[in-house]
């Protein structure tokens, strides 16, 4: 996926004279975990605006991605732990978990009109997904 491999560089680019870091995020939880759920959330957005003409992102993958990672940082995450988890995690399941999500909001996939309803619902909640989205 794209934003695996921006947050790849990112982390890289990042290791001369980095100081190791606890492997949990200011938001708690794991690194890997907080780094699906950002990827999970920015591509589900993306999904939804490829397939909705009245919605599209709020910025470019690329820039979502080093402003999560720049935050992480912030937080004391070394980008040692962040390539790390990133470099572990595994796309198939990643593609299989946003499926699988849509579905259990109720929201078909392979139907235009379901995902743009579902984008729009995100955006008035003000899920991660619809902050993403505009």
């Amino acid at each position: 996926m794209y934003m695996k491999a921006v947050l790849l560089g990112l982390g890289m680019l990042a290791l001369a004279g980095c100081e190791t870091a606890p492997a949990t995020g200011s938001a708690g939880g794991s690194v890997s975990a907080q780094i699906e759920s950002f990827i999970e959330d920015a591509a589900t957005a993306e999904l939804i605006a490829s397939e909705c003409p009245d919605l599209s992102m709020t910025a470019s993958t690329e820039t979502l991605t080093t402003t999560f990672v720049n935050q992480m940082i912030a937080s004391g995450v070394s980008p040692v732990v962040i390539a790390e988890a990133v470099d572990g995690l595994d796309d198939y399941a990643m593609a299989g978990q946003i499926v699988s999500d849509l579905l259990r909001a109720g929201v078909d996939p392979s139907n235009a009109t379901s995902m743009c309803g579902y984008g729009r619902q995100q955006i008035t909640t003000g899920s991660r997904v619809g902050r993403f989205l505009r």
